[in-house]
């Protein structure tokens, strides 16, 4: 066998290892990065619309009619029309990355 067969198969398997290292590594970083972000927005949501909630809730209680049905189902039907015109992204992408590959 040659010299430059002997090197030529010795360092194939270094580069072949070196690449699924590096392909391993990114795909977990990727995945990390995916539901980080994706739970600060769902973060900055939620904190954007929880002050209504709390505004009328607080305004149920201030005047005494948490205990009356219509105006409570009243501030419920208000809860879920600003809950449906929430400013959400006309469309996105959902990546389901196993667990297993970046762990």
């Amino acid at each position: 066998m040659k010299l430059q067969s002997k090197i030529a198969y010795s360092i194939i398997p270094l580069v072949l290892s070196s690449i699924f290292l590096l392909g391993t590594w990114s795909i977990k970083k990727a995945g990390e990065n995916i539901h980080k972000s994706t739970f600060l927005y769902m973060d900055t949501v939620i904190d954007a619309y929880m002050p209504d909630i709390e505004k009328n809730h607080q305004l149920l209680v201030k005047n005494g009619l948490e205990t009356i049905g219509s105006f409570v189902s009243e501030y419920k039907k208000h809860a879920v029309r600003t809950a449906e015109n929430l400013t959400l992204p006309d469309r996105s992408m959902l990546v389901f990355i196993p667990r297993m590959w970046y762990q």
